[in-house]
């Protein structure tokens, strides 16, 4: 069984705190539903990584497998339709620019601000280094 599994998943700074609020992410996609579910059902630990097209704003942990919340909270005229939730727990809230060197060799080597698709897998040891930047950049902080 695998330690810890990283995904990029897409957000705004506001969905982020939307989410915080409620303590729950909810999926757009059953396809990518059934992609963490499985990665929650085989790692110890499941591990996303919020972002948009120009920083990370914090990561948090996977605590319920998609499917285990309602997703009607997250209902809105605005937007795309919610298709799961599940319980997760932020670990660090910090906006971190994305560095012009760092690349996801699970997305071909991309920058992540060219191409991370909702829902994409993250090298460990990238996943690893983004969540220490961003707890370590949100000490400096103080935040």
């Amino acid at each position: 069984q695998e330690e810890v599994a990283y995904f990029v998943m897409l957000a705004s700074r506001d969905e982020v705190d939307k989410s915080v609020e409620l303590g729950s992410w909810a999926l757009t996609s059953e396809a990518l539903a059934e992609k963490l579910g499985k990665a929650f059902k085989s790692t110890k630990k499941v591990v996303l990584l919020f972002a948009d097209d120009k920083a990370f704003h914090g990561y948090a942990n996977m605590s319920s497998a998609p499917g285990t919340v309602s997703p009607d909270r997250w209902a809105s005229d605005e937007g795309p339709k919610r298709v799961a939730a599940f319980q997760l727990r932020y670990n660090c809230l910090f906006q971190l620019p994305f560095d012009d060197e760092l690349r996801n060799p699970l997305n071909d080597g991309q920058l992540f601000q060219e191409s991370s698709p909702d829902g994409q897998p993250v090298a460990t040891d990238v996943g690893a280094a983004v969540c220490s930047s961003m707890s370590e950049g949100a000490k400096e902080a103080g935040v």
